[in-house]
């Protein structure tokens, strides 16, 4: 697997995997092998085995250092420095339980000469975040080749990077994720959240800036691939939303290629040579048929509407140019300081192994002479407001400890069931509701079962929405369910995925109620984890004190591949009842006051003030006082556990901490 990048001095690294083992990272023994060009690849030193590159292929877990492969590099264009990842160690990448590759990490101070590491960053960055937002996942591959630069967000000494991810839970539910570094890859976070992929049911994936700096996301599929686009919202950097993804192969004049492998997305300022009009032209390099064949498409961006969603984006491709004619795989590409393309990819497969070729390129050569560079052209940076983005960050860290410490006040006794007979439940949606009276057969036969299979306490049994017509709109169908009496208070549901399906399972609902059965009005929005086959799920909502329904409406907004039809197994509501001796029973007053201030801080999400955190700081403070009445002392959390010196009562160092009485920071705390 290829990865190249251009260092601050026009130093061209190119680099691959060297694999001993024949095989995928976690069967054996895999190197990085590097080369270098300081003069735009026209001549390249000799092939580098450093050693802090080299596994060393013994397949026992832990042990990050058993491989090292598909790697992803970047050159600041601001320092000398140099920014290497790659998958680690053992097992595979593809393994079902809680023993997975690591994320190694390591950096260059001279443009690519020497390096230091590595490091490992999989468990800080990605898989304990994940835990900590309820996404648990077995995997995490991050996406070879190019790590990329922007060109519009800078943040204290670096612009920022953005790099692809891969999931998957029980090498089942596959999802797409983008990470972004404001420091040049210490730490990392990810974009838009961890609830919702932007790309469900995705594969190796790479990452672009659009025209003005959205962030676009490109991900392998078998017939084309797969966009989305991450929309800023706010003057952070941060806050903004995906979209929903399109599928190329699908779109008119879309980007069509029957391939098994990744390639890489570039976007670059350009002049069409028809007018000498200022344009953008996208790249995308991929095999065409299966692995064999390698081009590179292109499309032109001038006009804002041929990116304005991620339909707009996979439509309307202009051309190709043919790299390879014979066979040819993985692919990667950067600027070089000539203003040419490096374009590095594998070619002449044989024996479980590629030759890695370079060939330098110009705009002239891939558009046939349609299309220059335009090296006159300047990125106007972002303006961020650094302040906002800290308060947004300690708005978040604010809103989790009190989360945490709430939930830690909170027990609950389970009621009975809600939905006590299938009569109860709707659905206009489903196969047997919408099969044609003339359909006998074809797809119409699959699927078409009694919306009784949700509630027959069967999980071999399922209900699916119609999908014989095609993709819909995700929020398009919905489940109702009518209440014996009235829905309110705290409500969990709980979801049995279908036994034997990978694909379009519910992940996000979203609730609204009535009382006449026609105006529905929001009640919340859930997310349903494990979305993966057998998989159970629960998730808890709050219809709002004083509130009360007759009908709930279960719209599905995500599913694991966002075709809008959906299928479960069973499907339940029980009531969630504060049990008596719990805090938050004990002291309802502040119970409810902490439930509405975090509600108020949540509406601020984005845009937080100064008196936004204050506000809820001291509402935190009233809690806690509220409900320490007699000792007026704190409950502990993990954050505080993990930054500050803990002591007992006698003033002795505790470095093992347990059930008691403790000071921190000059205050005593209950654990």
């Amino acid at each position: 697997i290829p990865a190249i990048g251009m260092a601050q001095n026009g130093t061209l690294v190119a680099v691959a995997d060297y694999r001993t083992s024949r095989n995928d990272i976690g069967t054996g023994r895999v190197d990085l092998h590097l080369r270098l060009s300081d003069n735009n690849g026209q001549t390249w030193g000799e092939e580098l085995k450093p050693e802090v590159f080299e596994g060393n292929g013994i397949l026992t877990y832990p042990n990050n250092k058993a491989a090292y492969g598909d790697p992803c590099i970047v050159g600041d264009r601001e320092s000398p420095r140099m920014l290497m990842m790659s998958c680690a160690g053992f097992p595979m990448f593809t393994d079902p339980t809680d023993k997975h590759q690591g994320i190694a990490r390591w950096y260059s101070t001279d443009n690519g000469k020497n390096w230091t590491g590595p490091d490992y960053i999989d468990e800080q960055f990605v898989y304990k975040p994940m835990d900590e937002a309820g996404h648990h996942i077995h995997g995490f591959f991050f996406a070879s080749g190019r790590i990329y630069q922007s060109k519009y967000i800078k943040m204290n000494n670096y612009y920022r990077l953005y790099c692809a991810g891969l999931s998957q839970q029980n090498n089942s539910t596959y999802e797409n994720w983008v990470l972004y570094s404001d420091d040049f890859g210490e730490t990392w976070s990810f974009l838009g959240g961890m609830t919702n992929s932007p790309v469900p049911g995705g594969n190796e994936a790479k990452v672009e800036e659009l025209p003005g700096g959205n962030v676009l996301i490109s991900s392998r599929t078998e017939q084309g691939r797969f966009f989305n686009i991450f929309t800023f919202t706010g003057n952070d950097g941060v806050t903004g939303s995906w979209a929903t993804k399109a599928l190329s192969n699908k779109a008119v004049d879309g980007l069509t290629a029957n391939n098994g492998c990744n390639g890489e997305i570039m976007i670059l300022p350009a002049i069409r040579n028809e007018d000498n009009q200022q344009t953008f032209i996208a790249l995308q390099s991929l095999p065409v048929q299966d692995r064999t064949k390698v081009t590179i498409f292109y499309k032109d961006l001038g006009d804002p509407a041929t990116y304005a969603s991620p339909t707009a984006f996979a439509r309307d491709w202009d051309g190709r140019y043919q790299v390879s004619n014979m066979t040819s795989a993985y692919s990667t590409m950067c600027m070089q300081k000539d203003n040419t393309i490096a374009f590095l990819y594998e070619e002449d497969g044989y024996n479980n192994g590629y030759n890695i070729v370079y060939k330098r390129l110009n705009l002239e050569t891939i558009t046939s002479d349609k299309y220059a560079f335009n090296a006159e052209y300047k990125y106007e940076q972002i303006e961020i407001d650094t302040e906002q983005s800290e308060r947004n960050q300690q708005m978040a860290e604010l809103i989790a400890e009190i989360d945490a410490a709430v939930k830690a006040n909170s027990s609950y006794t389970i009621g009975e069931k809600l939905v006590t007979s299938a009569s109860q439940l709707e659905c206009p949606w489903g196969c047997k509701e919408q099969k044609p009276a003339t359909a006998t057969g074809g797809d119409w036969q699959y699927d078409c079962y009694d919306i009784d299979n949700l509630v027959d306490n069967n999980a071999y049994t399922y209900y699916h929405t119609v999908w014989q017509n095609g993709d819909v709109a995700p929020g398009t169908h919905y489940l109702d369910v009518t209440a014996n009496d009235k829905f309110e208070g705290i409500v969990k549901v709980y979801v049995t995925r279908r036994y034997d399906a990978d694909n379009d399972h519910v992940k996000a609902f979203a609730i609204a109620g009535t009382n006449d059965g026609s105006e529905f009005e929001k009640v919340a929005d859930v997310e349903l984890p494990n979305a993966v086959k057998a998989g159970k799920a629960e998730a808890e909502f709050t219809i709002a004190e004083g509130k009360s329904y007759s009908k709930l409406r279960f719209t599905v907004t995500s599913t694991t591949l966002e075709r809008g039809y959906w299928h479960m197994a069973e499907f339940q509501l029980r009531p969630m009842t504060l049990n008596a001796d719990c805090k938050n029973a004990t002291y309802p007053e502040a119970f409810a006051a902490i439930t509405k201030a975090l509600e108020e801080a949540n509406k601020a999400v984005g845009s937080v003030s100064v008196e936004d955190i204050a506000a809820l700081q001291n509402a935190y403070d009233e809690y806690k006082k509220a409900i320490n009445p007699e000792t007026g002392i704190d409950a502990i959390g993990v954050e505080t556990l993990r930054n500050n010196a803990v002591y007992d009562l006698q003033g002795h160092r505790v470095q093992n901490v347990g059930k008691g009485v403790y000071i921190v920071d000059g205050k005593k705390i209950v654990r």
